[in-house]
């Protein structure tokens, strides 16, 4: 910001120079084109600058309402991760393989997860139910499979 004004400031103080060489009528409108460029280089500063804002995600507190997030194609990554997250500390031990097979297989092909956030969940499920582990470890490569 600082190098625009005294790029603005540089070709201010040129125009006023030159004021000999040019009519009044040329000189303001040069003034009136700066001050435009100046007020528009402002407004994009302001508008591109901010952080992009992400919706508050509240988190369901049952196992069905934090699937459906994940069932959800529209669900935004940061969302997914707070979600599978939730599962692994509230619902780690696995009860019915069935869901978790679902879960696991629909993480690993939706389209905003990441390798970090599948690799985690299939640890920690993993590590904390040693006799799925081989069941996991067949869902993790099938669902690999399907992401493509």
């Amino acid at each position: 910001m600082a190098g625009l004004s005294l790029l603005c400031y540089n070709l201010l103080s040129q125009l006023i120079l030159q004021r000999l060489f040019m009519d009044e009528f040329t000189l303001l409108l040069a003034l009136a084109g700066l001050l435009l460029f100046l007020l528009l280089s402002v407004l994009a500063y302001v508008l591109f600058s901010q952080p992009d804002k992400v919706a508050a995600v509240a988190i369901p507190l049952t196992f069905e309402q934090l699937s459906s997030l994940i069932n959800d194609d529209t669900t935004n990554n940061k969302a997914l991760n707070n979600t599978s997250n939730e599962i692994l500390r509230r619902f780690v031990t696995i009860d019915d393989y069935k869901h978790y097979e679902a879960l696991l297989t629909k993480l690993c092909t939706h389209p905003n997860s990441d390798s970090a956030m599948v690799s985690l969940f299939e640890k920690t499920l993993r590590e904390a139910n040693p006799k799925f582990k081989d069941k996991l470890g067949k869902t993790l490569n099938e669902g690999l499979k399907k992401r493509g």
